[in-house]
């Protein structure tokens, strides 16, 4: 694969600072794309940001609460002003929320806050940047999701459900977008080693399956 299929594309990721997000950002600029990355942690988002530069890629980064409408704003205005264009859209920032008990267990401000980062922020991201893509009448919005979201199970209520919503909100997107030149997707990773992981086994460990 040619090391500069991606010369002069653009991609933004929402959670670039660790995991999944961290290892696309490496793996996009090793194919020459230039990078805007953006998460809740300055340290990280800094050292991802740093290892780039230092290998001779293009790339810039933000801080920012994908569950804040205002960051999410700042940071694709941020993007757009340092490079003119936005080919991809990729986001990788979620929340799992309380795993391991039953949905009506879970106090109502912790749904809340799985909802406002796993649903109302890719709501802000696809706000932000779709009209930005469809000027250009070309660009890629891929979610990063979960076959959780797909059908129920013990445990995942919260995060499951939410992740349903934003399943539905790629494909109405998708459907919305087409004729624009702009295309919407979901992403299912499978199981990776990521510090979300851990999560997840400590819930099934309790009985959460």
């Amino acid at each position: 694969m040619s090391q500069d299929l991606l010369t002069d594309r653009v991609a933004l990721i929402m959670g670039g600072g660790q995991g999944i997000g961290a290892a696309t950002a490496w793996a996009l600029a090793g194919l020459g794309a230039r990078l805007s990355l953006a998460a809740r942690s300055a340290q990280n988002i800094d050292a991802v940001t740093a290892s780039i530069l230092q290998n001779g890629g293009e790339a810039i980064g933000g801080v920012a609460d994908i569950a804040d409408e205002e960051a999410v704003d700042s940071v694709v205005g941020a993007t757009f002003k340092q490079f003119g264009r936005i080919d991809f859209v990729l986001n990788f920032a979620a929340s799992t929320g309380t795993l391991g008990r039953p949905l009506w267990q879970i106090p109502t401000e912790e749904c809340r806050h799985t909802y406002d980062v796993n649903v109302a922020g890719p709501m802000n991201l696809a706000r932000a940047t779709i009209p930005i893509m469809v000027e250009q009448a070309s660009g890629l919005l891929a979610f990063v999701s979960s076959p959780f979201g797909d059908r129920p199970v013990r445990g995942m209520g919260a995060y499951g459900s939410s992740r349903a919503a934003v399943n539905y909100l790629s494909m109405q997107l998708a459907t919305e977008l087409q004729g624009t030149g702009v295309a919407s997707c979901l992403v299912y990773p499978g199981i990776t080693e990521t510090p979300g992981l851990e999560s997840f086994r400590a819930a099934f460990a309790q009985g959460g399956s």
